[in-house]
């Protein structure tokens, strides 16, 4: 299943899915679930090649654009100011993320994503990241897998769980 954590908890708890792959979350954190880290993900503002966001002209002043994101956020005091200010357009929730590229790449949206889950359009130029300023330190997220409190995983489970914490960390040599 691809959706977001309000979709995907349900059916974790009714046994319709073994394992939820997301970023930390308090929703996840409150249920009788168990958690393993699998890496940190860089949090992005990516836009379409070309976007006049890229220019730097924009800089200190908020920016209105249509921002995509993969579900709804709450707390974003703890973010930094950079990537505050891209966060006061209209928010459109696409759960799918090949088609939050598509409209990314399309649009003047801004897709709040990692740059992990847009690398293939990154390396074919057709979208960007917006870069942090020089001196902040780019802010990341924790991705975790949560599976019930009461069952082992099963084989399957387990290698796909060392796939993920294999591929995360190659992901982050590469950055």
């Amino acid at each position: 299943m691809v959706r977001n954590v309000d979709a995907l908890l349900p059916a974790l708890l009714k046994e319709e899915i073994e394992l939820v792959v997301t970023i930390e979350h308090e929703m996840m954190k409150s249920a009788p679930l168990k958690s393993e880290f699998l890496g940190w993900f860089p949090l992005s503002l990516i836009v379409r090649a070309g976007h006049t966001l890229l220019n730097g002209s924009q800089t200190n002043r908020q920016c209105n654009y249509p921002l995509i994101s993969p579900g709804h956020f709450s707390s974003i005091d703890r973010w930094p100011p950079y990537l505050r200010r891209y966060l006061s357009g209209p928010l459109h929730v696409i759960e799918d993320y090949g088609v939050a590229a598509r409209i990314t790449e399309l649009s003047d949206a801004i897709w709040l994503s990692s740059t992990f889950a847009a690398m293939f359009e990154i390396r074919s130029g057709r979208l960007q990241e917006i870069a942090s300023p020089k001196r902040q330190k780019p802010f990341r997220f924790k991705m975790m897998m949560y599976s019930l409190n009461r069952r082992s995983l099963s084989p399957a489970a387990l290698v796909l769980e060392g796939m993920f914490q294999k591929q995360l960390g190659a992901l982050t040599q590469e950055r």
